[in-house]
């Protein structure tokens, strides 16, 4: 086999999905993956095609990678909750869409999609989770470059949760 850079050999995965040959797509990544265990676009091809093979529990395992790789990519939270709802894991779905309407609290969408989702599964986060609401703070003060207030938010956070 020829030698081929890495941008050709993802371009070549993903004309393999776009065209609908899904398993040799998933081949690949899977192939690339055993070279470049860390490269994320990797990851995030093997994401797309594990969902359009409706492969949910792989899914779910390459999104949990990226999503703790990126925990701040609201892309991966989104899908990740999308594929819970696919699953029937309301519970987790929610988690993540809350997480991903964290990390941009102004997306109307989301706040639609997580009020219909717990609406309809009676879950309710409580005002008194407090590590949900540290979570979410936290995050608006890193997005709102707030870098003093967060700083001190991480260093109280830690003392409470993880000492």
């Amino acid at each position: 086999m020829p030698r081929m850079d890495i941008e050709s050999y993802l371009k070549k995965i993903d004309k393999f999905t776009d065209n609908g040959n899904l398993d040799q797509a998933v081949f690949h990544c899977l192939y690339l993956l055993r070279q470049f265990p860390k490269m994320i676009r990797i990851y995030e091809r093997l994401g797309r095609a594990f969902v359009e093979t409706d492969n949910y529990s792989g899914a779910i395992n390459t999104y949990l990678r990226l999503c703790s790789a990126q925990p701040d990519n609201f892309l991966n939270h989104i899908s990740l909750a999308y594929i819970y709802v696919e699953c029937g894991r309301i519970e987790n779905a929610i988690i993540h869409c809350e997480t991903a309407n964290c990390l941009q609290p102004d997306n109307p969408m989301i706040e639609k999609d997580l009020s219909s989702w717990m609406e309809a599964h009676s879950v309710t986060f409580s005002s008194d989770d407090k590590l949900l609401l540290e979570f979410s703070a936290g995050i608006r003060y890193y997005q709102n470059k707030d870098y003093s207030n967060y700083q001190k938010y991480y260093q109280e956070f830690r003392l409470v949760f993880f000492l």
